[in-house]
């Protein structure tokens, strides 16, 4: 599965014993197996329209719950308050798909347009946007590596995108 993010570096270093185990589950297709294998191994994946969050995976590298001060025996589940796209996105229990692409190029639009909107209105204030100019560069880190795999010889796994 093509992924960006730290989660994908984790599954590339075992594509292929997970490759292995998820076909060894009953199911006509990839998608079918790889649900059987979720299920059957008790794992909780959390999806949003900019993230897939692994967190039963990986419960102590929770950036949102690093923000809550769970302890590390209850980060069962996303702590919903303290997610964002910002958060999630570099967070190394998650991972940005291609069903996630979408939502990023929307995110990236949205953003150069408010910054181009600040350079004509009042360049001098740019400076004060500096999150937003963050979060352009990271939509834009994520919207180009998502669109690489897109043409990239079988949607092969993605680096990470830090």
């Amino acid at each position: 599965v093509a992924m960006a993010g730290s989660m994908a570096s984790m599954v590339a270093r075992h594509h292929l014993e997970l490759k292995e185990l998820i076909d060894m589950k009953s199911g006509d297709t990839d998608e079918q197996r790889a649900i059987a294998f979720v299920k059957d191994n008790g794992l909780k994946l959390f999806n949003s329209n900019y993230v897939r969050c692994f967190i039963t995976l990986m419960p102590h590298k929770s950036s949102c719950h690093s923000l809550a001060g769970t302890p590390t025996i209850l980060r069962n589940r996303p702590a919903n308050q303290f997610r964002s796209e910002a958060i999630c996105a570099s967070c190394r229990a998650s991972a940005i798909q291609l069903e996630h692409l979408p939502h990023w190029e929307n995110a990236l639009a949205e953003s150069n347009a408010l910054l181009d909107q600040a350079k004509k209105n009042n360049p001098e204030r740019l400076a004060e946007l500096r999150v937003e100019v963050g979060f352009a560069e990271m939509a834009g880190r994520i919207v180009k590596a998502l669109k690489a795999k897109l043409a990239g010889p079988g949607h092969a796994q993605m680096d990470s995108l830090k």
